[in-house]
């Protein structure tokens, strides 16, 4: 098993590496150790694709929001956490929240 760092793999990369992964468990031919090893390597890939796939779907839902040509648009930076003020200004007062 591969101990590079995911944080520098593309989602197709990731995505590659982990059915590879999943072949070879699904094989049989795996030590109990390798097993492990591979399933931790799993999770590591699982979470770093799907973390790129929130990124991209948040990215996309700024794209694609409906408002009216008065904004600004800007790349999504998935390291903010929340939403600028603005947003959550409007969303405190917005009746079709639902939640």
């Amino acid at each position: 098993m591969s101990e590079q760092s995911v944080e520098n793999l593309s989602f197709e990369a990731a995505l590659q590496e982990l059915e590879q992964l999943v072949g070879k468990m699904e094989s049989g031919g795996l030590s109990l150790d390798e097993l492990v090893k591979g399933f931790e390597r799993g999770r590591i890939l699982t979470g770093h694709c799907r973390a790129q796939l929130d990124a991209f779907e948040r990215k996309i839902s700024l794209l694609t929001r409906d408002d009216g040509g008065d904004g600004t648009w800007r790349d999504f930076d998935p390291s903010m956490q929340s939403a600028p003020e603005s947003a959550r200004s409007a969303a405190v007062y917005s009746d079709d929240v639902p939640f």
